[in-house]
């Protein structure tokens, strides 16, 4: 139901992610990285976060591919273009949205077309049924496409006695309001 990426290296220069998005089997996580000028040796992880939901309270657990099938990606990709991207997509732009669902998980990619390319700069919820996402080119003019998965879920899955409800909380210290990039939004470190 989500998953994340991680570049680790030593020294300086470094990588960023490019990549980090569910797969649409909602099976595994997909991550990608690029160093940027400077060549970087780095590793990079991806994992993936997934869950289990009882029929009932005291309950088996709902096979896999029955809670897999009460789920969906909300794929959404700008134009190609060069500069700095900026990106928002809801989980009611999906045709398999329905009133009341959650958003579960996401993330976001950028695809690069020459040059130094794209850096992913940023990837966060927005609310309980939006994602954002930011890249750039970093100093160097590179073409790119910027997209986001968004992983949404039925609110109460068929073949269960459970629902869910979704809450989104910051919990200061450990997230920070910092201004974005563009439009005055705020996103979270």
């Amino acid at each position: 139901m989500g998953g994340g990426g991680e570049v680790k290296g030593n020294g300086q220069a470094g990588a960023m992610l490019t990549m980090s998005t569910p797969t649409n089997g909602l099976k595994s996580w997909l991550a990608a990285s690029s160093d940027h000028q400077i060549p970087y040796v780095h590793q990079l992880r991806a994992y993936a976060i997934g869950m289990r939901v009882r029929m009932s309270p005291n309950g088996n657990f709902l096979p896999e591919d029955k809670l897999r099938s009460q789920m969906y990606i909300r794929w959404a990709a700008d134009t190609v273009a060069t500069g700095h991207h900026s990106l928002t997509a809801t989980l009611s732009g999906a045709p398999e949205y329905q009133p009341g669902d959650l958003m579960v998980g996401g993330g976001a990619y950028v695809s690069t077309w020459g040059g130094a390319g794209q850096l992913l700069v940023s990837s966060l919820p927005i609310g309980v049924t939006g994602w954002a996402a930011e890249s750039k080119d970093h100093g160097i003019v590179a073409s790119a496409q910027l997209g986001i998965g968004l992983i949404g879920m039925r609110r109460c899955p068929a073949g269960t006695t459970r629902c869910f409800n979704m809450k989104v909380q910051i919990d200061p210290p450990a997230y920070q309001q910092v201004p974005s990039l563009r439009n005055g939004n705020t996103m979270h470190r």
